[in-house]
């Protein structure tokens, strides 16, 4: 079966060419309708976080302050994302092939 990644975002607003960033990054991995696997990083922005987004995110500066750059959370989610569906793949062709008719 199939698995999909589903990633949603937290970020201190929607105007990236504004300075907006991302705080938190949530994944959901699916296959079919079953959550096989999640995890979720925060993100240091590197700006402050408005009142305004922290009371909608309950994400402050304080909590971002010691989490990993955007771009380390990016580099290390995409990996996580591609070793699942590496296994993923390895085992339907492991499951194939032990299925397959025998000669």
């Amino acid at each position: 079966m199939t698995r999909v990644a589903v990633i949603d975002f937290e970020t201190t607003g929607m105007s990236p060419l504004q300075g907006d960033r991302a705080t938190e990054i949530g994944v959901v991995l699916m296959e079919g309708e079953q959550v096989v696997d999640r995890w979720h990083s925060l993100m240091n922005a590197g700006v402050r976080i408005p009142y305004f987004i922290e009371s909608l995110t309950g994400i402050s500066t304080a909590m971002v302050k010691g989490a990993p750059s955007g771009v380390l959370t990016a580099a290390s989610t995409c990996r996580q994302i591609l070793a699942c569906m590496a296994s993923a793949r390895a085992s339907a062709c492991a499951t194939r092939t032990m299925s397959a008719p025998k000669s």
